[in-house]
C-alpha cells in the first residue's frame, strides 16, 4: 500500500474472530466466528452483555456506548481485538485514556475511526437503537432505507398546484407538513373553507327563514302607480280647503250678524233710557229729541246692515251645506296611498332578500365545492402517505406509514410484540445495506424459536452475520456458532477465561 494512500473499502465485511480481554464483566474471551453467527449465552450478570458491548465499543467510536468504566475491577488496561478479515481493529483503554488502532495487510490506516464509520450503518451494530427512536423518527429512518424520496409528482397531480420541498425534509414529513391533522396546510386551508362554508349556510338560512316569514308574492308582481292617487288626494284637497274657507266665512259672517244685532239692542236700551231722560230733563229734549232723531237713522241703517249680513250668513250657511265633505275620501286616498307604498316596500324588500338567497345558494355552492375537494385533495395525501412503503422490501411484511408512525399489520407499531419490533428493526438495519455485514441484537431471548430461525435465515439470505446475546439459566458464559453450512465444533473461552465448546448448527434449526 503506497504511504499516505488510504485502503479501499471491500463489501461484506463479517466478524471473523473477536478477542476480549478485561473489558467490564469479562477477563478473557475469545470467539472465532469466521464469519459465521454467533450466540452468547448466560445468565444476566453474566457478561453476555459485556461481550457484545466490546464489539460495538471497538468499532463505533463516539457513536457506541458511553461507558465510565470499560476495565474490568482490579485489572489496568482492557483491550478488544476485532478481526474483519480486510481490517484487524484493536482498541484498548487505560488510566490514560483511549487508543484505536486499525491495520489493513498489516498496515496502519491513518483516520481509522472515520473509516469505521463508514463500514456500517446507523443500525446495523445496534438494530435495537431503532426501537427508542421517536415515532416520527422512525418512520424517516424506514422512508431513507427503502429510499422513498418525498412524491412531489404524485401531490402536484393529487392537488393541482406545485408544493416544493423543504431543504431536509423526508417523504412523510413532507407528506405530513401538508395533510396533518390541525397542522397540515391543506388541513388548514380546508378548515377555513368549513367555516367559510358553515357562515355562509348560517347566513342563506336566516335569508331563507326572513323571505319565508314575508310570505308568497304580493297580489300583482308589479309596483303599484301612486300619481293618479295623489292628484286625486290634491284636488279633493283643494276642494276640502275651499270648503273650510267658506265655513270661516260664513262663521265670520255670523259672528259680525251676533255682534251687529248685539249692538242695536244696546242702542234700543239706550233709547229708552234716554225716553226715560225725556221726561226727567225737559230743558234737555230738543237734544235728546235731535239725539234720537240720530239714534233713530242709526238704527235704520244698522236693521239694513244687520239684514244685509243676516242675509249673508244665511248664503254662506247655504253654500257650505251645498259643498260635499271629502274627509272620508280623503281618508279612503291615503290608506289606498299607504297601502301602495307597503306593497311596494314589501316588493322591494322581498325582491333584495330573494335575490340575498340565490346569491348565497351560489357561494354556498362554490365554496361546498371548494370543500369538497380539499377534502378530496386530503384524502389523495393520506392515502399517499399510507401507501409510501408499497413496492419497497424491507423483509417486514405488513410494514406500512399511519399518522406519523409506522404501521404493523394495520396497528401502529409501538403496539406490535417485542419480538416483532426486534425483527423489523434488524430487517431495516439490513435495508441500509451497510459494508460490515454484522446485526448486533441484545435480549435475543424476546424473540422465540421460530423467530430467531426467521431472523438467523433473513440475514444468511442477504449476506449479513448476526451476533445475539441470550438469556439462559446456566451459570457459565456460553458461545453457539451458528453456520449455514454445518460447519464442525469451534471453541471459545468463557468469561473466566476457561475453555467452553459450542457446536455448531445450520441455519433454520431450533438453537
Amino acid at each position: 500500500m503506497d504511504k499516505g494512500k488510504e485502503p479501499e473499502v471491500g463489501e461484506g465485511l463479517r466478524l471473523i474472530r473477536l478477542n476480549i480481554e478485561n473489558f467490564l464483566r469479562i477477563k478473557g474471551l475469545e470467539v472465532d466466528a469466521r464469519g459465521n453467527h454467533v450466540i452468547i449465552r448466560g445468565k444476566n450478570g453474566s457478561g453476555k452483555t459485556s461481550a457484545i458491548d466490546a464489539l460495538w465499543c471497538a468499532l463505533a467510536g463516539g457513536k457506541g456506548r458511553k461507558l465510565d468504566k470499560p476495565i474490568r475491577d482490579g485489572e489496568d488496561k482492557a483491550v478488544v481485538s476485532v478481526d474483519l478479515g480486510e481490517f484487524t481493529v484493536e482498541k484498548s483503554w487505560t488510566a490514560s485514556g483511549t487508543r484505536l488502532a486499525v491495520k489493513s495487510a498489516g498496515k496502519k490506516v491513518k483516520n481509522a475511526q472515520a473509516l469505521l464509520d463508514g463500514l456500517f450503518g446507523v443500525f446495523a451494530l445496534d438494530p435495537l437503537r431503532f426501537l427508542g427512536l421517536r415515532s416520527q423518527d422512525q418512520v424517516d429512518e424506514v422512508l431513507n432505507a427503502a429510499k422513498v424520496a418525498p412524491p412531489v409528482d404524485q401531490v402536484r397531480e393529487i392537488t393541482g398546484e406545485d408544493c416544493p420541498v423543504k431543504e431536509g425534509e423526508s417523504a412523510d414529513e413532507y407528506l405530513m407538513r401538508l395533510s396533518a391533522d390541525e397542522t397540515g396546510e391543506f388541513y388548514v386551508e380546508r378548515r377555513g373553507v368549513g367555516r367559510d362554508k358553515d357562515a355562509k349556510e348560517a347566513s342563506l338560512q336566516e335569508a331563507r327563514a326572513i323571505l319565508a316569514e314575508m310570505g308568497g308574492e304580493p297580489k300583482g308582481d308589479e309596483r303599484l302607480s301612486s300619481s293618479g292617487i295623489v292628484e286625486e288626494l290634491t284636488r279633493l284637497q283643494g276642494q276640502a280647503d275651499e270648503r273650510r274657507e267658506a265655513r270661516e266665512h260664513a262663521q265670520e259672517a255670523r259672528r259680525s250678524f251676533e255682534e251687529g244685532r248685539a249692538k242695536l239692542d244696546g242702542l234700543s236700551r239706550e233709547l229708552s233710557g234716554v225716553d226715560e231722560a225725556i221726561g226727567d230733563l225737559e230743558q234737555k229734549l230738543a237734544l235728546a229729541r235731535e239725539s234720537r232723531e240720530e239714534l233713530l237713522g242709526r238704527i235704520d241703517k244698522g236693521t239694513v246692515v244687520v239684514k244685509e249680513r243676516e242675509i249673508a250668513a244665511a248664503s254662506a250657511k247655504v253654500a257650505f251645506e251645498e259643498l260635499a265633505d271629502p274627509a272620508g275620501k280623503i281618508e279612503e286616498l291615503r290608506g289606498r296611498l299607504a297601502d301602495a307604498e307597503k306593497h311596494n316596500e314589501t316588493l322591494i324588500k322581498r325582491r333584495a332578500k330573494a335575490e340575498d338567497v340565490q346569491r348565497l345558494s351560489g357561494e354556498v355552492e362554490k365554496v361546498s365545492a371548494e370543500h369538497e375537494r380539499l377534502e378530496g385533495v386530503l384524502a389523495g395525501l393520506r392515502d399517499l402517505r399510507k401507501n409510501l412503503l408499497v413496492g419497497a422490501d424491507l423483509g417486514v411484511e405488513g410494514l406500512s406509514v399511519g399518522e406519523g408512525q409506522l404501521m404493523l399489520n394495520g396497528n401502529p407499531f409501538s403496539q406490535a410484540s417485542h419480538a416483532e419490533r426486534i425483527s423489523a428493526a434488524c430487517a431495516i438495519a439490513r435495508a441500509q445495506n451497510p459494508r460490515l455485514r454484522v446485526l448486533r441484537i441484545d435480549d435475543g431471548e424476546h424473540l422465540d424459536a421460530e423467530m430467531k430461525t426467521a431472523l438467523i435465515a433473513a440475514a444468511e439470505r442477504q449476506g449479513f452475520q448476526v451476533v445475539m446475546t441470550c438469556v439462559t439459566d446456566h451459570d457459565d458464559l456460553s458461545v453457539e456458532i451458528v453456520d449455514a453450512e454445518g460447519a464442525g465444533p469451534v471453541e471459545a473461552k468463557d468469561g473466566q477465561g476457561d475453555m467452553v465448546e459450542a457446536s455448531a448448527k445450520k441455519a433454520g434449526e431450533d438453537f
